[in-house]
């Protein structure tokens, strides 16, 4: 037998321990980016979000593997500001690759060309594949990224 569905308001209220501290989670989150932010380069900000910041760490994703590279030269400079700006100990820094989603949903994607020489070489290939699927496959990527004129 199901029960009958409980009001909003009265889920709010049982829940109310556990969304004040996500409140709180959240809103430590938004400090740590903020200092985060204040301690890198000015070129960097944009490229480097805040996922987690515990006792132990602080995971920070980048968005691109140059940039992670760039971030470890400097990760104990970055830690040492982080940690003075928020009045607490980060003992490790960790630096991870998480390409933007933002970019994905917007479609900013740039055009993508083959070449003539490119897109026979792929069309002859699909000739000799035995697997139907990946022929159809590279008879599209052959037809892709055509000029429209």
């Amino acid at each position: 037998m199901r029960k009958a569905p409980r009001p909003l308001v009265d889920v709010l209220r049982s829940d109310q321990n556990k969304l004040r501290s996500l409140r709180r989670h959240a809103s430590f989150l938004q400090q740590t980016q903020a200092a985060v932010d204040a301690g890198l380069p000015a070129a960097a900000r944009g490229h480097v979000r805040v996922a987690d910041c515990n006792d132990q760490r602080l995971l920070l994703l980048v968005d691109s593997g140059s940039w992670a590279t760039r971030l470890r030269f400097e990760q104990d400079a970055i830690r040492r500001s982080v940690a003075a700006r928020l009045k607490r100990g980060i003992p490790d820094l960790e630096i991870r690759i998480r390409p933007s989603t933002v970019e994905a949903i917007s479609g900013n994607r740039r055009p993508r060309h083959m070449s003539d020489a490119a897109r026979q070489l792929v069309t002859a290939c699909a000739t000799y594949v035995d697997n139907p699927a990946l022929t159809r496959a590279l008879r599209r990527l052959a037809a892709a990224g055509r000029d429209k004129s």
